[in-house]
């Protein structure tokens, strides 16, 4: 994998909003803003101190509202980019470009993939609600990319992420819709975004459907860091047999993470065997939760 416009960048703080998550972070401590509301998705926004940069917009309902109450504005968001074609992470993409015009979104071309979820025997679409051509026609400007990339200063976009460990595959029922037939979802399109901070290298995942050690690995891999600042977001263990979660704790320990801030589809059941774990490490993922490294 190649880093080629990947540039070490200037050792300077960033700030991470997190704007739309599942949960909302309890208000009257230190840091927290107050009164965003939560729904089932993830946004996160990334002040590098030279410009915005949305990362997914959950579902719809609820980042309008938040924005305006975390003191941000959407006309400053200068790029969004997409983590995967979920809805819960694409959902109010038009409503943000109608309300600020021309933006470039960057993600894999294959966010655009019919999508569908099993629940039973139902197939249940659960791909982005809009079109291309909708979205163009509010301001969307699409920067499709399949290779690591740098967006903005200190800040890059992971590339599809290799599979490297066969048992991270994703135990749940997604599909995608290939004529008249469904095939299992691979999540080519889900990558994450790399930040480097002045304390060591900043992960941030969508959803973590690739897996978060071959996440992790392939950051390591594009940018030699041994330590890992923080691994923020979604890592998609809910439902994760138990088998997988000791492989996935396991790994982790290779690893010298300074954080886990995670939550989304991480589940229940995964939150606190890595609290058990990793300790005070470990801290849940919230809307209204600011994180400066």
């Amino acid at each position: 994998m190649t880093t080629a416009g990947v540039k070490r960048l200037q050792r300077n703080k960033i700030q991470l909003t997190v704007l739309v998550e599942n949960s909302v972070a309890f208000p009257f401590l230190p840091g927290n803003l107050q009164g965003l509301l939560g729904e089932h998705g993830l946004a996160v926004l990334i002040d590098n101190g030279r410009e915005q940069i949305l990362y997914d917009t959950g579902r719809g309902r609820t980042l309008l509202g938040n924005i305006e109450q975390s003191g941000h504005r959407a006309e400053n968001i200068e790029k969004v980019v997409i983590s995967h074609g979920h809805k819960d992470h694409t959902g109010a993409l038009l409503p943000l470009l109608q309300s600020r015009g021309k933006t470039e979104i960057f993600c894999h071309p294959g966010i655009f993939d019919e999508k569908y979820g099993k629940n039973g025997s139902r197939m249940n679409y659960v791909g982005v609600p809009f079109s291309v051509k909708e979205l163009e026609e509010a301001g969307a400007v699409f920067k499709f990319n399949r290779k690591t990339l740098a967006v903005s200063e200190r800040v890059a976009f992971s590339g599809p992420i290799p599979r490297v460990h066969a048992w991270e595959e994703d135990e749940g029922g997604f599909f995608i819709r290939d004529g008249e037939t469904f095939v299992r979802d691979g999540f080519e399109d889900e990558q994450a975004l790399f930040i480097h901070s002045d304390f060591g290298l900043v992960i941030v995942t969508g959803c973590g459907h690739a897996g978060i050690i071959n996440t992790i690995e392939h950051a390591v891999s594009c940018f030699g860091a041994k330590n890992i600042r923080a691994v923020v977001g979604g890592l998609h263990l809910s439902g994760a047999s138990a088998a997988r979660l000791a492989l996935t704790v396991e790994h982790l320990k290779r690893f010298e993470i300074d954080k886990f801030v995670v939550g989304h589809c991480t589940g229940f059941e995964a939150m606190c065997r890595l609290q058990r774990e990793f300790k005070e490490k470990v801290m849940p993922l919230n809307a209204g939760a600011q994180l400066e490294f």
